[in-house]
């Protein structure tokens, strides 16, 4: 079955969304995500690269990026390691690599530099997740806001009504979980950072089912975009305030995602030609990453 988006409620003005946000948040426990288009789903970078690489039954398929979400059970490949591999095999050679970081903490170091993860980045202050809402927004586009209760994703997809510290998170399972992010770089610091890190399951999170017991989603207009542009710039939230700085991490983390995506395109030609020949011989093969 293919599975849908949950409904998104629309508001009208700006003066609307900050009312939700606050009643949504008066207890001062939800994590806030802007997205500068409402169609993205909530999905992180490096899992929309996911490869499907069976069906259901456990049948090899041709190799292709998935598209369409359902629970049919199809298996896929994500390529997460070729991305932080690089990215820390950059640092090293600049001698910038913070030996004291655990894995899961450089993971959420290279996502707040723009590498793919697992990860979806989330806040605790809304004002930042306004401006990553109507920052690179196309004109005439609708943006999308959420709000998402960490204690109660993890408690719906996991049992346990935690979030998670950079010190005990879990292994990966199926369903995403949230963590408090690591405050180690300034960017993070700033940013009010925290994570959802997803699993096995390739899911976006608003296309779970029962993603309405732990999110919200809303959709903000183009003539409310124009609003909040107007409000953020008075309280002089800008791309420098929300970023900090451009350092030389911002360089190497994109030559690392430049590098990645060429051995990515190189590996998906591979996989296919590798499918081809298995059918041609009835053998089947796996690549792994």
């Amino acid at each position: 079955m293919m599975l849908t988006v949950i409904k998104a409620q629309k508001v009208n003005s700006a003066k609307e969304l900050l009312g939700i946000i606050v009643r949504e948040n008066k207890e001062g426990d939800k994590w806030f995500r802007g997205q500068a288009n409402i169609e993205y789903p909530l999905l992180p970078s490096v899992v929309r690269q996911s490869i499907v690489v069976k069906d259901q039954f456990n049948r090899p398929v041709r190799p292709h990026i998935i598209k369409t979400f359902s629970n049919c059970g199809e298996i896929c490949e994500i390529p997460d390691g070729l991305y932080i591999n690089s990215f820390k095999k950059m640092m090293e050679e600049k001698k910038m690599y913070d030996q004291s970081l655990s894995d899961i903490e450089f993971i959420c170091l290279a996502q707040h530099y723009g590498v793919r993860t697992k990860l979806l980045d989330w806040t605790t202050d809304a004002v930042v997740a306004l401006f990553f809402a109507i920052d690179g927004r196309q004109p005439g586009t609708s943006a999308g806001f959420y709000i998402l209760d960490p204690v109660e994703l993890n408690y719906t997809l996991g049992d346990e009504r935690v979030i998670y510290n950079i010190d005990n998170v879990p292994d990966s399972g199926e369903f995403p979980y949230a963590f408090y992010g690591p405050q180690k770089d300034m960017r993070m610091c700033r940013q009010s950072g925290n994570f959802t890190i997803h699993g096995e399951m390739v899911w976006p999170i608003d296309y779970i089912p029962i993603a309405n017991n732990f999110l919200k989603r809303i959709e903000i207009p183009d003539s409310v975009c124009s609003e909040l542009i107007d409000i953020l710039n008075g309280l002089g939230i800008t791309k420098k305030s929300i970023y900090v700085m451009d350092d030389e991490k911002d360089r190497i983390a994109c030559e690392a995602c430049k590098v990645s995506e060429e051995s990515f395109e190189r590996h998906m030609e591979k996989r296919k030609q590798e499918w081809e020949k298995a059918s041609v011989k009835g053998i089947e093969r796996h690549v792994y990453f």
